[in-house]
């Protein structure tokens, strides 16, 4: 999941922004890509982000309120299963981080920001102390398909499916 709306704050003081995200563009599953500035539409239909208040609602937003972020640059997945909700990370997916971490440091290199590669030994304190984050617990604590609707709010299709008949 996402932050969605308590990241408007943040995305309307900055001035240069640098996503990292599955992202649909209807490319080929496994794909990498990088949009940068105009690339990005944010008037369209297509959202950046899968996630719930997208990263195209909270930049429309930044936009109308005259606050968007001067330098934009996306770095994007295009994912294998786009409606496993809840899902890991794919194997394709897996195998692209290093890729993305690289298209990532260049982009905030030109930015002017101060980033260096790490030494092979180097060792350093984590982001923040937080289990969830940790792929192997995420993977394991996952929920089954029978205690958690892998294609949504199943209330929600519920409510659709009788609308309909």
């Amino acid at each position: 999941g996402t932050l969605g709306m308590y990241l408007f704050d943040r995305i309307c003081r900055t001035e240069k922004l640098l996503v990292f995200d599955c992202c649909d563009f209807h490319g080929a599953p496994g794909e990498l890509t990088v949009l940068r500035n105009d690339d990005i539409r944010i008037w369209t239909s297509t959202k950046i982000s899968p996630h719930q208040d997208g990263m195209n609602d909270l930049l429309a937003a930044a936009m109308l309120r005259g606050c968007e972020p001067k330098e934009i640059a996306v770095v994007g997945f295009q994912p294998v299963l786009l409606d496993d909700y809840g899902g890991s990370l794919s194997q394709k997916a897996k195998d692209v981080i290093p890729q993305a971490v690289a298209d990532g440091y260049h982009i905030l290199r030109e930015w002017g920001v101060g980033v260096r590669e790490r030494s092979e030994n180097e060792t350093v304190p984590a982001l923040m102390d937080a289990e969830c984050l940790n792929i192997k617990n995420y993977e394991e604590g996952r929920p089954t398909p029978e205690e958690a609707c892998r294609e949504g709010d199943i209330r929600f299709a519920h409510l659709n499916l009788k609308r309909s008949e």
